[in-house]
């Protein structure tokens, strides 16, 4: 059953709670983009569909992984019986909006406590005094300077003996020079110039702290992976959390995880499969691209020692057991029998935060079979919203694609009049305009820099007709702590974000327009068949108006002959060239016969997409 927990009262989840319930006869898909603690609005976003949808497929990257992998192990727990299902996600609620417990589930490697605790500070509302507190508290020793400088000034005021006032007043001197460049910088005058001043004047040794902290830091993280949270490697941390409530969703013991294969191919309480087709994203970093969970998975080996803290043990011990071993090292599962959850953590892996995962593969292209190591990290980096997941030309269900956005705002900084914390499609012969950010400093400079990188295809992606108007949208105030990297979110902020989530799952569920989505499918589809088989009408201002005809036109002689000139044909004879030589001609001949009812082609809807040959990622 589908019920939503009001705030934080418990659980009153019971085992098979759902066996009863008739399952719903309306089916979706549903992609969820990553954001690290914004993603405490999933789970009731989907409480709120799942009373209305049967999930079919479902993908995510980054903290998306975490409510991929948490609604497929449901929707597996409802079909099959055996578990608890959706109610499961209310207890996950329940737990997340306990103060302080999100912040707990994040456990740092024991070398990397006092790093922990400086990226704590640096995300969270102390500002940069915070931060360099935090710094200080891992260099200690920099309070030997410290006294030695004070030392030395009171020893050459004291020698001066009359003249004593002249170092207090060199020190004045040198706050003022610090207050002024302020001025300069910053154009004005602040009271930070005179504290930075005095700092620097009297406690400049405490500087020696920065590098000291860096170098340190930078050494160890090359030794441990590349972050500072591994995921597992004890009760109570990320990987064990979600392991848990995965396998209680699902109905199955901790020690038999949860795999691709049993979310597709296992029977339901009506005989027939369950039929979850769940995808996430992550990135090798080694070989610099993205890959699509489980499917890119085949032929990589795991190191037992390299999975330790980051899998629970009984996760490791089933991959121990169901892989091949070979040289010390284990031959991941095929065949779709990847646990979910290493799926998972190799999804949600945000750098420098989380350690990224180390695995092996041959090194093909040396010519040798040798292994060597593959470091995996955050599938966001290369698809942080994968709104092209599941896409089809002509989409036969719905599939929601549910994000994170800032609130609109004009340049004076006030939130777009009309503007509410749930962001709906645009109408249909409307087009999503791009968001503006402003940028005022170097900070915001870089941030959006970095945004670009990482997020321009999955932005303009999602404004196209046929994506568009399937984009539900929470809205976050970051400056008031909502989500992102603040893993210290107060409960009162997380239960206002749950509420929002199931805000965007109502607004989903009660204005999505699959008869409208299905047209302008249908339409960008077909205009975009047209121009690849027949061109554009408007090929001016040096644009080659393209289209198969004109480029197959002067070959459709060498086909007929069944002899192309090519010195490899991938398996086809002259006859099959022939025949498809005769059936592409057909093709164009068709097409350009659509101009009987006047074309597909035309300036609707906006903007207009174009169809490309591209990697399946």
């Amino acid at each position: 059953m589908c019920r939503i927990h009001a705030g934080n009262k418990g659980s009153t989840m019971q085992p098979n709670s759902g066996v009863n319930a008739p399952l719903p006869t309306e089916e979706c898909d549903i992609v969820m983009k990553g954001g690290i603690t914004s993603g405490v609005v999933y789970p009731s976003a989907v409480l709120a569909l799942c009373a209305r949808y049967r999930f079919r497929s479902i993908g995510g990257a980054s903290v998306g992984a975490i409510a991929a992998a948490t609604t497929a192990a449901a929707e597996y727990g409802r079909q099959t019986g055996r578990g608890t299902g959706f109610e499961q996600l209310n207890v996950m609620n329940d737990e997340l909006a306990r103060e302080g417990f999100l912040l707990s589930l994040f456990k740092p490697r024991s070398s990397a406590g006092g790093l922990y605790a400086i990226y704590l500070a640096a995300v969270g509302k102390g500002g940069p005094a915070a931060v360099f507190t935090a710094v200080l508290r891992q260099a200690r020793w920099v309070i030997v300077p410290l006294l030695g400088w004070w030392a030395t000034l009171v020893a050459v005021a004291w020698l001066m003996g009359d003249a004593w006032w002249v170092v207090p007043v060199l020190l004045a001197a040198w706050v003022v020079l610090i207050f002024l460049l302020a001025v300069v910088v910053a154009g004005r005058g602040r009271p930070v110039g005179v504290w930075l001043g005095l700092g620097l004047a009297v406690g400049w040794p405490l500087l020696f702290a920065v590098p000291s902290v860096g170098v340190r830091s930078w050494n160890d993280l090359s030794r441990s992976g590349f972050g500072l949270v591994p995921g597992s490697g004890g009760g109570g941390a990320l990987c064990d959390w979600l392991h848990h409530h995965i396998q209680a969703a699902a109905g199955l013991s901790e020690d038999e995880p949860l795999t691709f294969r049993m979310l597709a191919d296992d029977l339901g309480a009506d005989g027939e499969p369950v039929g979850v087709d769940l995808q996430m994203t992550t990135t090798n970093l080694s070989t610099a691209r993205p890959m699509r969970l489980p499917r890119d998975m085949p032929g990589y080996l795991f190191a037992p020692d390299d999975l330790r803290d980051v899998m629970p043990a009984a996760v490791l011990h089933w991959l121990n057991e169901n892989g091949t071993h070979d040289s010390g090292l284990v031959r991941l599962p095929v065949d779709g029998n990847l646990p979910v959850l290493l799926a998972f953590r190799l999804s949600m892996s945000f750098p420098a935060l989380f350690t990224a995962v180390r695995l092996h593969a041959p090194a093909l292209e040396t010519g040798r079979a040798d292994a060597v190591p593959h470091w995996f990290s955050d599938g966001g980096i290369g698809s942080n919203f994968p709104v092209h997941l599941f896409d089809r030309w002509m989409p036969r269900r719905p599939t929601f694609a549910l994000s994170f956005a800032p609130f609109p705002v004009t340049p004076d900084g006030r939130v777009v009049a009309g503007e509410t914390d749930v962001g709906l499609p645009p109408a249909p012969n409307e087009e999503r305009l791009p968001r503006w950010v402003p940028i005022s400093d170097v900070g915001g400079f870089a941030a959006q820099i970095l945004e670009t990188m990482q997020n321009w295809r999955d932005t303009m992606q999602a404004e196209l007709p046929g994506f568009r108007e399937r984009v539900y949208e929470a809205r976050l105030d970051k400056p008031a702590g909502e989500g992102g990297l603040n893993l210290g979110m107060d409960a009162k902020t997380i239960m206002r974000l749950q509420e929002r989530g199931r805000r965007v799952g109502i607004a989903t569920a009660a204005t999505f327009d699959m008869d409208q989505h299905f047209f302008t499918r249908y339409l960008v589809a077909m205009q975009q068949l047209e121009i690849g088989l027949v061109g554009r009408d408007d090929g001016g201002a040096g644009r080659d108006p393209g289209g198969v005809g004109r480029a197959f036109g002067p070959r459709k002689g060498a086909f007929d002959a069944g002899d192309v000139g090519a010195g490899e044909l991938f398996g086809r004879d002259p006859a099959w060239l022939s025949q498809a030589g005769g059936a592409t001609w057909d093709l164009v001949e068709r097409a350009r016969s659509w101009t009987a009812f006047g074309r597909f082609v035309s300036d609707q809807p906006r903007p207009q997409p174009v169809k490309r040959i591209i990697p399946d990622v």
